[in-house]
């Protein structure tokens, strides 16, 4: 192996060696070929060698040489870069390559080569030199100075190097490191200006004026025609606010340059304020020598006007007219003199003479257009206009002036046409446009007006912050609710932090019944900035109308204290129609602040509005008496005295509120509030006219409707009502007081079962309040489901437990239906000859509208005193159902058996009601085999009766009760066998009450009885003997909490007898426990027929338990 190794190393050095010794003897050879001229050949041995050696920096410098010496300079150029990029870094190598970067102006390459040049040969001061003025040509100053400063090193008192230094700091903004230099610079060589000028900015520029002024006034010293440092000096004494000593400097150049306007202007702004009567003295010199020189009159007559001498000023403006009669410009000075000596009149008619001389510059126009129009001379801004027009003089802003001034002076199509003309050239000029609707408005176009504005944000999207405020205003005054939500909507967008709009925007989507979206909007608005009370309180009420109590609950603020809070949370309330809570919440603040009107007012509202008009009454007329009251509280008690046919006070109330109605601005409220008032005081009429002109103004606005429909309820106008409420809830199909509205109709049409879906369909939305309940109640009372009018008036209860009108409903509601379990013993005589004793149990159960089951036993036991022993004992037992079919139509019938001994009789009875009105029915009742009890004998005897009775009752008026009935029945004695013929029966009973006596009840009945069919052999025919009775009668009534008392008498004439009969009656209920009832009757005389001589005398004693 290593015999093969020293072989391999012989046979490299072999090779080695030849190359050198060819490479010599090649080099020689290119020498001669350059010192015969013969250039070619040498570079194509050059390039052989290359390409065998491509790397020698050595052999590139050489054909770098040769090809300088064939003037090829471009590959000159390339092997010198290449033998510099192989490492020749030689001074002829870099300052070949310097040469021709300099011819490219290669800066970059040019301070590189330079930078070597200088580390090779870093005594050569040339060099350094000319890297520095390398530096600062390609904009690098900071490596500049560093040379510069090394330069200095070696040479400090070079000016050259200091100039150039000094200037180099200044590009870079380092004045203090400047100004040293430029010092040492001008000790060397004073005289020169160009440099003390530098040295003035560069003390400027540092911040010292006072040196840079005293550099530039030394330099004036030695020479007064500098003008650079002249205008330096005018420069810093205006920077130093000391104008004053510019003044010398500007009248200089006045003087010496009086062409130059500017300069001009300058030197008399300085001089009118510190020297004005110099500068006036001056002036009129110089106007001596150029009397013609117009600019010098107007110099003159500004400085004169300056100082308080404006007769001179227009003296001299007046020359400039005399001179120049036909030129403009003389009367628009006179004008602006004219101004400034406020004389605006005089003004106006010089700018006028100008205009018609011809100058129609802006300016001009502009001034006459003001002047008009604030001095409101239409015609003479009209006048204008046609010249314009015929001058050909327009604009977007002359177009609308024009259609102002004519709007102005009440031409009012034209100004319609021209704004018109202005929008259809540019739809979104929004001025124009706006004052196209304040047109429209004038001439009664209020529909297009709302469209024009209504085109510019959705057709032309304006977004304008003004337009859209003025279209909220409008649209809300037009009932455009869904319009100004939109532009609420922009304006939110818009401007995202403005809290009045963002409350604006969530306002209008409450108004439009967006209640999510607004509860969007309010916890977004929540989440960035601090949760007031308002905004609690309004989320609360979304949350409640959207039917999320427990949210709602849980909204509400707690620990409130201050008074403003607990007022803010009782009218939160109140306007969310919780009256109940309304009512709770006043009643805790009232006590603290008694006297509060808004208080007061609010909670009298409350109670009329929760269905309790007794406490409504005494609380706002407390309040009418402390306070004036207004409108709408008069109105409101006018309806409760309505309600509880009050007609007097109610009329007294309604005018009342009519006339405070009248000192009101009008506003869609208070015409709504006209109308109601209006029909209140039975003049339909007006009242229809004035809710026609609303929606005729407003076709879909959703609460002048609801009004409308209300109002008509009250009317008892059903059809208009409906027409109005079935196309509303065709838009608003689930909207809480459509629906309510819908249930008062649905009622007032006699349609109870209707009326109560609603009704349950509102109250799982948790949308009735405790007088709602009452309503329901009361429904459910009509229609025989007592069970469920309790359980109705017991949550009423629950709401409002000192609601005194759900109680009192509650009691009477239990007095006048069937009780649970009752015992009752009834003790009855007439004359001294007959008497009864009843001994009875009731039971009642089921009690739906469906059906009513009752069952009653009886134990009577019967007694004829003229027959000792005759007494007769009956037991009855009877059961019965009673139904509510529909919202027409009550069926009621009963079933029993009555024994005596051993005979046992069947008893049967029906009732078929037909309510052709809520309250009014016509009834047919059929009989069979009843006790006969108009005579006590008969009972004794075993009497029964069959037969039918057609009965009906109407009210013609709300305090007056009409009843009527007729019947016949079969008689027939069981205990003889005998018939007794037949009784048609006739019954006429007229009930009148007064508003002014409450409790009070009157009446008059007339009675009818016929026999017909009597054996004359029978004592009874003694008895039985046709009869006709007249009855004049009173009632007195009382009814609290848990007792009732009723006192009633009357006086009869009976025309067959031709006597008088009197009847009196006292009935007392009292409630001992929640559940349990004491009922007591007693009667005395005769209040019908008398079939034997004597009068009769009841007592009832009845007691009770309810579940």
């Amino acid at each position: 192996m290593g015999i093969k190794k020293r072989w391999i190393v012989l046979f490299l050095s072999g090779i080695l060696g030849a190359a050198v010794i060819l490479y010599a003897s090649d080099t020689r050879l290119i020498d001669l070929h350059i010192k015969a001229g013969k250039l070619d050949e040498a570079l194509q041995m050059y390039e052989k060698m290359l390409n065998v050696q491509p790397e020698n920096a050595f052999l590139h410098r050489e054909v770098a040489e040769v090809f300088l010496l064939a003037e090829r300079p471009a590959e000159a150029r390339y092997h010198f870069e290449q033998a510099s990029t192989f490492g020749l870094k030689s001074k002829a190598v870099l300052e070949n390559l310097f040469r021709f970067y300099q011819q490219d102006e290669n800066k970059n390459k040019m301070i590189g080569i330079l930078d070597q040049l200088v580390k090779i040969e870093p005594e050569n001061q040339n060099q350094r030199q000319q890297l520095a003025e390398l530096y600062a040509w390609n904009g690098q100053p900071q490596p500049a100075i560093e040379h510069y400063r090394q330069l200095l090193d070696e040479n400090p008192n070079n000016t050259d190097y200091l100039y150039r230094t000094g200037a180099l700091y200044r590009s870079i903004k380092n004045y203090s490191d400047a100004i040293p230099y430029i010092e040492k610079y001008l000790a060397a060589i004073p005289a020169d200006s160009k440099a003390r000028i530098l040295l003035g900015d560069l003390h400027l520029a540092n911040g010292n004026k006072k040196q840079a002024a005293k550099i530039f006034e030394d330099i004036l010293q030695t020479n007064s025609k500098n003008r650079i440092a002249r205008q330096k000096l005018i420069q810093i004494y205006d920077w130093s606010n000391d104008a004053k000593k510019s003044l010398p400097h500007l009248q200089h150049f006045a003087s010496h340059e009086s062409k130059n306007r500017a300069t001009m202007d300058r030197f008399l702004e300085v001089a009118r304020q510190y020297e004005p009567l110099k500068t006036i003295s001056y002036l009129e010199n110089h106007l001596k020598s150029d009397p013609e020189n117009s600019r010098l009159q107007q110099d003159l007559a500004e400085l004169f006007l300056h100082v308080g001498n404006p007769h001179a000023a227009l003296f001299h403006i007046k020359n400039q007219q005399s001179r120049n009669p036909a030129d403009p410009e003389f009367y628009l000075e006179m004008g602006r003199l004219l101004r400034n000596m406020d004389e605006p009149l005089q003004a106006q008619s010089a700018y006028r003479f100008a205009f018609n001389l011809g100058d129609t510059s802006r300016s001009t126009i502009e001034y006459l257009l003001q002047s008009y129009q604030f001095h409101k001379q239409y015609k003479s801004l009209i006048s204008l206009h046609q010249q314009m027009v015929e001058l050909q003089i327009s604009s977007p802003d002359y177009s609308r002036n024009r259609a102002a001034a004519l709007f102005k002076t009440n031409q009012i199509k034209p100004a319609i046409a021209e704004f018109t003309e202005i929008i259809n050239r540019d739809p979104t000029d929004v001025d124009a446009r706006q004052n196209l609707v304040y047109a429209l408005i004038a001439d009664g176009q209020n529909e297009r007006a709302s469209e024009e504005l209504w085109q510019g944000i959705r057709s032309h999207k304006i977004a304008d912050e003004n337009y859209l405020q003025s279209c909220i205003r409008f649209f809300l005054q037009e009932n455009k609710y869904e319009r100004s939500l939109h532009c609420y909507r922009l304006l939110a967008k818009n401007f995202p932090e403005n809290s009045d709009y963002q409350l604006g925007f969530r306002n209008e989507l409450i108004r439009n019944e967006k209640y999510a979206e607004a509860l969007d909007q309010y916890k977004k608005w929540t989440e960035k900035h601090a949760e007031t009370l308002d905004d609690k309180l309004q989320m609360a009420m979304l949350y409640w109308k959207l039917g999320d109590k427990k949210a709602m609950r849980a909204a509400l603020p707690k620990d409130i204290s201050s008074f403003s809070e607990q007022k803010k949370i009782m009218l939160f309330y109140f306007q969310s129609a919780m009256f109940d809570a309304a009512i709770n919440s006043a009643k805790q603040i009232i006590k603290t602040t008694p006297a509060d009107s808004a208080i007061l007012r609010t909670i009298g509202l409350a109670y009329a509005w929760n269905n309790r008009p007794q406490m409504a009454i005494k609380i706002i007329n407390k309040f009418h008496r402390d306070y004036r009251g207004d409108y709408e509280s008069h109105y409101h008690l006018a309806e409760v005295y309505h309600a509880t046919n009050k007609k007097n006070q109610a009329a007294q109330e309604f005018s009342t509120a009519l006339n405070l109605l009248k000192t009101e601005l009008r506003s869609k409220d208070t015409y709504l509030a006209k109308a109601r008032i209006l029909a209140g005081q039975g003049q339909l009429t007006a009242s229809r006219s004035i809710y026609d002109q609303l929606l005729q103004n407003s076709p879909s606005d959703f609460y002048v409707q609801l009004d409308y429909i209300a109002t008509m309820l009250t009317a008892q106008k059903l059809d208009d009502a409906e027409e109005i409420l079935n196309s509303l809830r065709k838009i608003y199909p689930q909207n809480i007081q459509a629906l309510q509205l819908q249930s008062v109709l649905y009622y007032k049409k006699g349609e109870i079962r209707k009326s109560l879906r609603v009704l349950a369909s509102l109250e799982k939305e948790g949308a009735l309040n405790s007088g709602q309940m009452l309503d329901m109640a009361d429904l459910h009372a009509t229609l025989g489901d007592w069970v469920q009018a309790k359980e109705k008036l017991e949550v009423a209860l629950k709401i409002d437990p000192e609601n005194e009108a759900a109680r009192t409903r509650l009691f009477r509601l239990r007095r006048d239906n069937a009780q649970a379990i009752a015992t009752e013993i009834s003790q009855e005589q007439q004359s001294n000859r007959f008497e009864r004793k009843i001994y009875s149990v009731i039971c009642a159960f089921a009690k739906t509208s469906a059906g009513q089951f009752f069952f009653r036993g009886d134990q009577v036991n019967l007694q004829d005193n003229d027959s000792p022993g005759s007494a007769e004992n009956y037991k009855q037992l009877a059961l019965g159902v009673k139904s509510r079919l529909n919202d027409r139509l009550r069926m009621e019938s009963a079933l029993g058996i009555t024994g005596s001994n051993s005979q046992q009789n069947l008893t049967a009875t029906a009732v078929a009601s037909w309510f052709y009105r809520t309250s009014d029915a016509l009834a047919l009742q059929l009989y069979y085999n009843i006790t006969w009890r108009d005579l006590h004998y008969a009972d004794i005897l075993g009497g029964r009766q069959s037969g039918f009775k057609i009965n009906g009752n109407f009210h013609p008026a709300h305090t007056w009760n009409v009843h009527a009935s007729i019947g016949r029945f079969a008689n027939k004695l069981l205990a003889s066998d005998l018939a007794m013929g037949w009784l048609d029966q006739f019954n006429l009973q007229s009930d009148v009450y007064f508003n002014f006596l409450p409790g009070f009840l009157f009446s008059y009945n007339l009675y009818g009885y016929k026999y017909a069919g009597i054996p004359l052999s029978h004592e009874f025919a003694a008895y039985l003997q046709n009869e006709t009775v007249h009855n004049l009668g009173a009632r007195f009534s009382f009814s609290k909490e848990r007792i009732f008392f009723d006192l009633g008498g009357s006086f009869g004439y009976r025309t067959n007898r031709a006597d008088l009969s009197y009847y009196g009656d006292l009935n007392l209920e009292y409630m001992l426990l929640h559940n349990l009832r004491l009922r007591s009757q007693m009667s005395y005389g005769t209040e019908r027929e008398t079939i034997v001589d004597g009068y009769t005398y009841q007592f009832l004693l009845n007691l009770g338990y309810f579940y």
